[in-house]
Formats: structure tokens, C-alpha cells, sequence
């Protein structure tokens, strides 16, 4: 695990725990991977049909680099139209709890 988000443990009450990947760029890959992530003001919103990551601070890596940028969550379909409904039903919060690495082997990378 990489970053995690203290504040959600404190602040709010989980129900739901889902598991997604982020559309990122490759800087803010880096950034990760280097532990210049915060997690601590960050949420989610519901938008159309998708969900994106809001707040996430990005240390820059070079000062062309943008730090506020919507992150696209990528989940399936059923459990976005399942958390669409809960958050307009119940009016709840989506926070983010931690952002790892997942680290799969490449198939066409040399052994």
C-alpha cells in the first residue's frame, strides 16, 4: 500500500468497500510510485454514468505538470449504477481509503 487516507477512518462511517483502477498519466504514475500522494481531502463524485476522483494532490514532478485534475474511476457498470443510486438515495459520501500499486508482470517484457 502506497498512501492512505487517515481522515476516512476518523471522519466518516464505510459501508462499502469496492476496489478500482484510476486513469492516470504517466507523471502522476510516477508520483505515486514515489509517495508524493495525499489522499486526505480527496473525494468522489458521481457524473453521468461515471465516477470520478476529486482532490488527490499530486506532488509535481516539473512545474509544467497539472496537480488538480478529475481522475476517472474505472469500475463495472453494475457497480456504478449500484453506487449512483445509494449516494441520491441516501445522500452519501464516496471517499477514497487508500491508492496502491498493483503490480502485475508484463507477457511481453523479457525474462
Amino acid at each position: 500500500m502506497l498512501r492512505k487516507n487517515k481522515n476516512a477512518f476518523y471522519n466518516f462511517f464505510l459501508l462499502e468497500k469496492y476496489i478500482a483502477g484510476l486513469k492516470l498519466l504517466g507523471h502522476e504514475v510516477k508520483s505515486i510510485k514515489k509517495n508524493n500522494a495525499n489522499l486526505n481531502n480527496s473525494f468522489c463524485k458521481v457524473l453521468n454514468t461515471e465516477i470520478f476522483l476529486l482532490n488527490l494532490y499530486l506532488k509535481k514532478i516539473s512545474s509544467t505538470n497539472s496537480t488538480s485534475r478529475n481522475i476517472l474511476l474505472l469500475l463495472k457498470k453494475k457497480e456504478i449504477l449500484k453506487i449512483s443510486e445509494a449516494v441520491k438515495k441516501f445522500s452519501l459520501n464516496i471517499i477514497p481509503e487508500n491508492i496502491f500499486i498493483n503490480k502485475i508482470s508484463n507477457p511481453f517484457s523479457k525474462k
